[in-house]
Order: structure tokens, then sequence, then C-alpha cells
């Protein structure tokens, strides 16, 4: 009797093991925390902030839901044996958008109403750009020496470079801010005179969109870098390249700028003037910036 006892118990034993490791190899990937609301005890997934997981959100039917401790988080909730228990998910959106509960989906700030967003409301001019900034083009910013209200040095700029491409300071605050201040990246007034102890003068505005009257360029996916004949006739020069005794070997066409397109967030092109290091130019054949030819490699032309 006792050795039968055994036996079973041993087997009950190895069927719990059995379900416990089911339960645990079936975790998601390293973006998603699941746990089961009941009637199991979820483990701690150490992947992700207490706070997200520590109280666990409760769910009373399937669907997506906000987060109801950080507008950046949603969590999804599915019965899968529709036996009335079920699995939790937990999804985190990209920086500088947050979970909209009427789309299903992440969005910008000023694209949904409070606590989250900030659509229609609020009257403070400094706010945060609803997506972070990767990078400044020193075209669009210009810097300034305040004096009021407090003696300082700011960078102010009309946009910058996100994960959508280039984006408008116009379309990062809407109407928050006119532009984004480089250290702090907040949205904030233009200066005014009164504000002002002096302007530094090392960039100037428009934007970093040089774009001559009716002179198109044809940026696509495929070809950010593309050569027009205006460019060649504006920006660009033809080199004849000789031997040391002047024989005739090739021609290069090396240019002192050259136009760089990006998309914006609303999904049209723009585009960029640049220039390589000094002592280098651009050639549109390589697609890449190549030393500038010495007079010893060029054709003598003289009499």
């Amino acid at each position: 009797m006792m050795q039968w006892e055994m036996r079973s118990l041993a087997k009950f034993l190895m069927v719990v093991v059995t379900m416990t490791t089911v339960v645990k190899a079936s975790v998601p990937g390293l973006n998603v925390f699941r746990s089961l609301t009941y009637p199991a005890i979820p483990s701690t997934d150490r992947r992700y902030p207490d706070y997200i997981v520590k109280p666990q959100v409760e769910c009373m039917k399937e669907g997506v839901f906000p987060h109801p401790r950080n507008c950046s988080w949603y969590f999804s909730c599915v019965d899968r044996m529709k036996v009335g228990f079920y699995n939790t998910f937990y999804f985190e959106c990209e920086p500088g958008t947050v979970f909209n509960d009427g789309l299903d989906q992440c969005v910008f700030p000023y694209l949904t109403s409070p606590p989250c967003g900030t659509n229609g409301t609020g009257s403070s001019t400094t706010v945060k750009p609803p997506v972070l900034c990767q990078k400044f083009h020193s075209s669009s910013c210009q810097v300034y020496e305040l004096c009021r209200p407090l003696r300082t040095t700011k960078t102010l700029c009309t946009g910058c470079f996100t994960y959508f491409g280039y984006t408008r300071a116009k379309d990062l605050c809407k109407m928050k801010g006119k532009l984004v201040d480089k250290n702090t990246q907040l949205c904030v007034q233009q200066p005014t005179r009164s504000d002002l102890c002096r302007v530094t003068p090392t960039n100037t505005f428009p934007p970093p969109t040089v774009s001559p009257p009716q002179r198109n360029l044809g940026c696509t996916e495929q070809n950010k870098r593309p050569y027009e004949t205006w460019i060649g006739m504006d920006h660009c020069q033809d080199y004849h390249f000789c031997t040391p005794s002047n024989t005739y070997l090739y021609q290069k066409k090396l240019c002192r700028e050259y136009f760089q397109c990006f998309k914006m967030a609303n999904g049209f092109w723009d585009y960029t003037k640049e220039k390589c290091d000094l002592g280098e130019l651009y050639s549109y054949k390589t697609n890449g910036c190549v030393k500038e030819p010495r007079a010893n490699e060029l054709c003598n032309t003289s009499p």
C-alpha cells in the first residue's frame, strides 16, 4: 500500500513539473511579457520595470488596452481556451509615441487627447516634442544670446532628423512652439527682440531646404543623391586628367556641393545641400567624396 501511494505521488509531481515547464516555455520574445491572470500565479519578468508588471493589470475581456500606469505601454488580453482565463501580453510603443485607445495603436502625443496626449489642450509654450530628435542639421539651427528672463545662450532649430526622416519643428510641436531647443529638445517660442542680447550670426534661417526656384530633384528610395543637369551646371566642374607629358587620359565631373534627399514625416521628399571635407570633391559617378585633383594630374592648357 505504501509503495502504491509513493508511485502515485511521484506521478502527480511529474505532471505538475511538466505543466509548469510548459507555462514557462511559452513566454514570448524579448519585447513582450506574458502571464496568466487566473488561476496561475504570474512570475516576475525582470526585463521590464516593476511598475509595468506589478501590480498586474486585470483582464475582464479580450482586447487591447492602455496601460494604467504608463502612456507608452499597452497590453492585450487573450482567452485562448474560451474559459475565462486570460493570457496577458505587454507591449511598449516606439520612443516619443503614446498608445491611443480609440485607434488601438501608438501615435504622436498631439494626435490624441489627455491625459496621455496634448491634442488641443494646454497653455504652456514649452512642451516636449512628440518624437525624439536623433540628429540636428547645422543649417537649420541658430545660436541666440538671451538676456531675459535669464542670461543664457541657446541653440534653437527649425527641425531635426527623427526616426521618420527630417521633421520640421512646426510638425513636431504643432501649436505649442515654433523652434526646438537643441540641448533640451523642448519646443519653444522664437525669442522676441526684447529677449535677445544679440544674435550670433553663425547660421541663418530658413532651414536646410535649398530648393532652387523651379528646379526639381528626383528623390526616390533607391536614389537619395540624384544627379540633375542644373546641379552639373551650377555646382560641378569637368576636370581633364593628363600624363606628365600632357597626354590626355580621361575626364571627371566633380562637384563642390551635392544634394542629399530625405523623407519628411508627412511622406514628402525634401533635400539639403552638402559638402565633402576640406580637400575633397563629390563624385556622382562613385557616389562619394574623392580627393581633389592635384595640379600635376591635370592637363596643361597653357600655350
